[in-house]
This record gives C-alpha cells, sequence and structure tokens, in this order.
C-alpha cells in the first residue's frame, strides 16, 4: 500500500505602469504597457515511497515527488499599440521570466531541474535560477533565449537561443540553438509548418547533433482538422541509429497543441 498527498499554496499580484508618451516608428511602438507579475508558491509533499524504490511505469504513480520545494519568481511583459487607427491592437514586445527554486534533499535532484507550476509533483526538482526571454521587433519575428543554472553543481545545465519567422500567414519557420551543459550535448533544431488549407497542416524538422557531426533525426507530419480534433500522421527517421518510426495521433480540441509559440520551447 502507498500514500501520497501533497498541499500547496501560491501567492501572487499584478504590478501595471503604462507610458503614452514611448513612440518608436521604427519600432512600431505606440505606448509602452509594463506589467510585472511576482508571485511565490510553497509545496510540500509526503509519501511511502521515494521515486526509485519501485520502477516507474507511469510518472502520475511512482514518479510522484516528496519532499519540499519552494519557488519565486517574476514575469514581466512590455506591451504596445499596433495597427493603426480603427486597427489598433496589444502586442507584446518583451517578455522576460525570471525564477528561483529550492528543493528540499528529500526531494532530490535531477540533471536538469525544472519546475512545473501546474504539476509540482511531476517537476525536475533541484535548486537553481531560471530565465528565459521573448523579444518580438515586428509581428512576424520573435528572438527568444533561455538558461537554467544550477546552483546545486555549480554551472548552466541548459541553455539556448533562437529566432522564429512567421513568413506569411499560416507559414511559420524557427531554428534554435541548444547547449545542454548538463550532459555535454549541443544540438541545432529546425522547424517549419505550412497551412495547406483550412483543414490541412504540414510541418517538419530536423535537429544536428554537433557532438556526433551528423543530422540526427528527421520528422515530417500532416494533420487534418475535424470538428471534434485533429488527427495527426507523423514518420520519423533516427538518422544516428537508421531506425524509422510511424505515428498516429488524435488531439481532441480543448487540450494543449503546438502553435507558433512552440517551436522555441522544450
Amino acid at each position: 500500500v502507498r500514500y501520497w498527498g501533497a498541499a500547496g499554496m501560491t501567492v501572487s499580484t499584478t504590478l501595471t505602469k503604462v507610458d503614452d508618451d514611448a513612440s518608436s516608428d521604427f519600432l512600431d511602438i505606440h505606448r509602452i504597457r509594463h506589467i510585472v507579475e511576482p508571485s511565490v508558491t510553497f509545496w510540500q509533499a509526503d509519501s511511502a515511497f521515494a521515486v526509485g524504490d519501485t520502477p516507474i511505469f507511469d510518472d502520475d504513480v511512482e514518479g510522484l515527488l516528496r519532499g519540499s520545494m519552494i519557488r519565486a519568481g517574476v514575469a514581466q511583459t512590455w506591451q504596445t499599440k499596433r495597427g493603426g487607427p480603427g486597427r489598433w491592437r496589444d502586442a507584446d514586445i518583451l517578455k522576460i521570466n525570471t525564477e528561483y527554486v529550492w528543493s528540499s534533499d528529500r526531494a532530490g535532484t535531477t540533471v536538469i531541474p525544472d519546475f512545473f507550476s501546474a504539476r509540482p509533483e511531476l517537476s525536475n526538482p533541484g535548486t537553481y535560477l531560471g530565465s528565459d526571454i521573448v523579444f518580438s521587433p515586428t509581428d512576424v519575428l520573435a528572438f527568444s533565449g533561455s538558461v537554467i543554472f544550477d546552483l546545486d553543481q555549480d554551472q548552466t545545465a541548459r541553455s539556448s537561443a533562437g529566432v522564429l519567422v512567421e513568413h506569411r500567414p499560416g507559414f511559420v519557420s524557427a531554428i534554435e540553438y541548444r547547449d545542454i551543459r548538463a550532459i555535454d550535448a549541443t544540438y541545432l533544431f529546425g522547424r517549419t509548418s505550412y497551412e495547406l488549407t483550412e483543414k490541412y497542416t504540414v510541418s517538419t524538422s530536423a535537429n544536428y547533433n554537433f557532438d556526433r557531426g551528423d543530422f540526427q533525426n528527421f520528422n515530417a507530419s500532416l494533420n487534418r482538422n475535424f470538428q471534434i480534433g485533429t488527427l495527426g500522421l507523423s514518420v520519423n527517421y533516427d538518422n544516428i541509429r537508421s531506425e524509422t518510426s510511424i505515428g498516429v495521433v488524435f488531439r481532441p480540441f480543448g487540450t494543449s497543441g503546438i502553435d507558433s509559440n512552440d517551436f522555441i520551447t522544450e
């Protein structure tokens, strides 16, 4: 018999400041609104078993953490007005998220720590400083970067930098350089997505492994939208292992999917 229980609390607030005098035709800036969202999360869990005492068949069962975790973070967003008279809309120019996470010895540590606010029990425990940034100088161009500094190991666990371009509505491409120092691995990821019609979307991706000096895998997928969800067929080729796999995925509407903002994320 295994028991597991958890309790937590998050305290947050939102602060805003508007500068009506900010203006730049070159950067398409008309007014600036600065939004600051500080928050603190306290989380505690206990269980009769620690992760690793039994084989993990299901992360939602055998993979649940125990111990304590504290997260303190600040999310900042700078917004402006774009579009012109009669077509003004809010647009994000710059977003910076910074967080500090502490994990107790009972929670343990992982190679690349990461805190999942929605499901703390599934987090990768560890004590670290993390930050990510997204800069959108125009509506069709965005730059991103992120870093996780492991305070337990006193080194950068993971860092990345990328760029996303919307060539035309429905046609998006992105490229990202990722350095996973915790496992001494470096990759270059590329991805494109093209909406053939309102119902069909084609996506392709590839990643290059610098340590092996060769492409690691290639992926292509075709998605078809239905009234109740999206049906997708994908083909993946692992160039390192010379293996080909085919997958079929159905995603009901109402669940989180992949959009242009997801291209440069973990």
